[in-house]
Order: structure tokens, then C-alpha cells, then sequence
């Protein structure tokens, strides 16, 4: 029922991005706030956000248990170093990541910090995190039912992205309608 495609591969520009979201967040999770190793991964991971941005107009991540999905489509192949990453991403509850034009290395770090903090599962993955042109959003499960309460079968990736495309507001097309506050 989805509009999105499926299988999309994964952009240079933003396979370089990630790459450095992955190194920064290491950083940020091995040093102290204020390491010249963390600012300088920070602003690294702030250049390539803004090459990123400036030719996509925007940047929006899902976060799958065992993947990503880029502006609402699944990234496949995706590296296994990107998998694993969502994987942790997915543990901290984390649901989708917007990166919007003029994020700074400043509000990088921000986002890094609170990323990397030992709380961020509760914090990040219960509230969110909102900068000026970044923002992390949570999973939000309490809007969520099923049908079954015998329901004990693995949740798979199709329910998750789903389940994120839901977050990013998905677009109804013409013949979906706008649905029911029972729907």
C-alpha cells in the first residue's frame, strides 16, 4: 500500500555522509565533549551534511532494526558497517533522522553528545532531538495495535519500515483518501 519504492541504492554523497556519522559518533561515544576528536569528526560529519544537503535540498533517515531508509525507501545493498550502525540506532530508539540546510558543526556536536550519551535511549529515544536544522525523532509505539493479541511471531523489517514511514508523515496519494480516526 505504499507509494515509496523499494531497494533504492545508496548515493555517493550520502554513503560518504553516513560513513562519517558512523566515525563521529565512534568519537563521540569513546572521548570526552570538547576532544579535538570529536569536534574535528563533527565538523567532518557538518561538511558532508551540507554537500549532502545542498544537492538533495535535505536529508531524511529511517532507521530500521537491521537497515535504513532514505527519504521513505529502503537503502539496499546497504554496507554492513551502515547495518550495524542502524542496529544501534534502532537500540537507542531512535526512528528517523532530519538533516534540513544550514546544520553547523556546532549543532553536530550537539546531536553527537546527546547520541552518545548513556541515557540516550531514554532520553533521545523517548523525546527527541531538535536543533536548528537537525532533528532526531523517537519510535513512537503507543499509537500502535493489533488486530490479535496472540500476536508472538518476530516483528520483521517490513512492520518497521512501516512503522517509519509512519513517522515521516507518509503521503497519501489521490485514490487513499484521508483516513479514519479509526483507521
Amino acid at each position: 500500500m505504499s507509494d515509496h519504492p523499494k531497494g533504492v541504492p545508496l548515493p555517493r554523497p550520502v554513503a560518504l555522509a553516513l560513513r562519517e556519522f558512523v566515525n563521529a559518533l565512534g568519537k563521540a561515544t569513546m572521548y570526552p565533549a570538547g576532544h579535538r576528536f570529536v569536534t574535528e569528526a563533527a565538523a567532518a560529519m557538518a561538511a558532508r551534511l551540507a554537500d549532502v544537503v545542498q544537492e538533495r535540498g535535505g536529508l531524511t533517515l529511517g532507521i530500521l532494526p537491521r537497515g535504513m531508509l532514505l527519504d521513505g525507501a529502503t537503502i539496499e545493498p546497504l554496507p554492513p558497517i551502515l547495518r550495524e550502525f542502524a542496529a544501534r540506532l534502532h537500540r537507542k530508539n531512535i526512528g528517523t533522522i532530519h538533516v534540513a540546510a544550514g546544520s553547523s558543526a556546532p549543532e553536530v556536536t550537539a546531536m553527537l553528545a546527546a547520541l552518545a550519551a548513556p541515557d540516550a535511549d531514554e532520553v533521545v529515544g523517548r523525546q527527541g532531538w531538535r536543533g536548528h536544522a537537525i532533528r532526531v525523532e523517537p519510535l513512537v509505539y503507543d499509537v500502535l495495535g493489533f488486530g490479535d493479541n496472540v500476536f508472538d511471531q518476530e516483528l520483521d523489517d517490513a512492520f518497521w519500515g512501516q512503522l517509519v514511514e509512519a513517522a515521516f508523515g507518509r503521503r497519501l496519494s489521490e485514490t487513499d483518501g484521508i483516513p479514519t480516526p479509526t483507521q
